[in-house]
């Protein structure tokens, strides 16, 4: 930032999320998963594309024995931002 001539006021910090250790793998499924939102016209975000959740898992090296649990943990999350996004937009 000081190349560009800008001095922030405070210095930038990466937002502190409370997340158990259990959870890591999904939460770290669901941010790369981000880029594959299935968007449906003027209705918004629908959801994740599911065709690409395969080689993202692959990618995040998640154990095969913890795929029912992470997909669990990834539509929780899926669902909660579907409704904070509709949330944003009424």
């Amino acid at each position: 930032m000081a190349a560009l001539g800008l001095q922030p006021e405070q210095p930038l910090q990466a937002p502190q999320l409370g997340l158990w250790p259990e959870n890591w793998a999904a939460f770290q499924l669901f941010r790369r998963m981000l880029t594959q939102l299935n968007v449906g016209g003027m209705g918004g975000v629908i959801g994740l594309r599911y065709e690409a959740l395969p080689m993202v898992m692959r990618v995040c090296r998640v154990p095969r024995a913890d795929l029912a649990e992470v997909m669990d943990f990834i539509q929780i999350m899926e669902r909660h931002m579907a409704q904070l996004i509709a949330d944003k937009k009424r």
